[in-house]
């Protein structure tokens, strides 16, 4: 009985999450705005209190002060000062300088939590950064480049694979930014593709309780039948190889910055892509060389196999 009313407690918040978001979409004032994201927020945190562990509790906690700072900032930005504005979406977000809660708060969240944090929650303050930019665009060019450096560079050696997704979405939002310079439609495109790949990642992960890179040497289930292969396409589209969605999405990226002849910022965001694909590659080697459960590696066999081939991608991409 307790389970089902936890469930039906849960889907309650769902439907009022995803209501947030319909109210967001269609706002024409900042007030309306601010309502719209606090509705999504309030309804996302009873996910995080529903669970007992003592480390998801205090992931709540922080999630929930990191975002009244951030909706302080929005409202306090309102009054024709973009740039506050910007930096207290920026702060829900989790893009740099402020992605230290992200990182912090992800660490504890099952697949289910993580993937709502990753799309749902996003959707309403990149939808407003976009707005507040059109004002202070040149000011925050340069941040966001250097939030897909750091997302680009903290995914390198990343073990727990949210961790390595929060770094990729600082990376793709950098990518979604700048794609919606030229048009906003791009954008929509971009953030439909990028949620169709976190859901069939949250599918892949969540089913075979997988949240380290390591837990793929004892796994496997996930060898067999198509999920290799679901696998594969799956982190090549995160690369952007053709002809994935992954390579469409940042294709229209890259239109979208010819129009506007950023050709030095083309330049160093296909730079960026080529390092987060190191991150990518080096996950898609414990599938390739995922070896048999009756091979019992010890601590010691492990890091030196990890170390091997960590030597080897960077040599490859030499």
């Amino acid at each position: 009985m307790y389970f089902k009313k936890k469930n039906y407690f849960l889907n309650l918040c769902l439907f009022f999450m995803m209501f947030g978001v319909y109210l967001g979409l269609n706002s024409t004032s900042w007030i309306m705005m601010w309502l719209s994201m606090e509705i999504t927020m309030m309804f996302f945190v009873p996910y995080l209190m529903l669970n007992k562990s003592m480390m998801e509790s205090f992931s709540c906690l922080k999630y929930f002060i990191f975002q009244c700072l951030g909706s302080i900032f929005f409202i306090l930005g309102s009054f024709d000062f973009f740039i506050l504005n910007s930096f207290g979406l920026m702060l829900k977000l989790g893009l740099f300088p402020n992605h230290f809660w992200m990182l912090s708060v992800s660490k504890s969240l099952n697949w289910y939590n993580f993937f709502l944090i990753m799309t749902v929650q996003k959707i309403l303050p990149l939808m407003f950064l976009f707005i507040s930019l059109k004002f202070i665009l040149k000011i925050f060019m340069f941040l966001f480049f250097i939030n897909s450096f750091i997302g680009n560079l903290g995914s390198m050696n990343q073990m727990d694979l949210r961790m390595l997704m929060v770094f990729s979405s600082m990376n793709h939002i950098s990518w979604m930014i700048l794609s919606s310079i030229f048009n906003m439609i791009y954008f929509y495109i971009y953030f439909f593709f990028y949620s169709l790949l976190m859901v069939f990642l949250y599918l892949l992960f969540n089913k075979s309780n997988i949240f380290y890179m390591y837990q793929i040497f004892y796994m496997k289930s996930l060898m067999m039948k198509y999920n290799h292969f679901i696998i594969f396409m799956m982190f090549f589209s995160f690369m952007g190889f053709p002809p994935l969605l992954g390579f469409f999405m940042k294709m229209m990226s890259l239109i979208s910055m010819s129009m506007i002849f950023y050709f030095f910022i083309i330049f160093f965001m296909i730079i960026h892509n080529l390092i987060i694909s190191f991150s990518y590659m080096r996950l898609m080697i414990f599938f390739f060389m995922n070896v048999s459960r009756s091979l019992k590696m010890t601590k010691f066999n492990m890091k030196k196999y990890f170390n091997l081939m960590n030597i080897s991608m960077y040599m490859f991409l030499i």
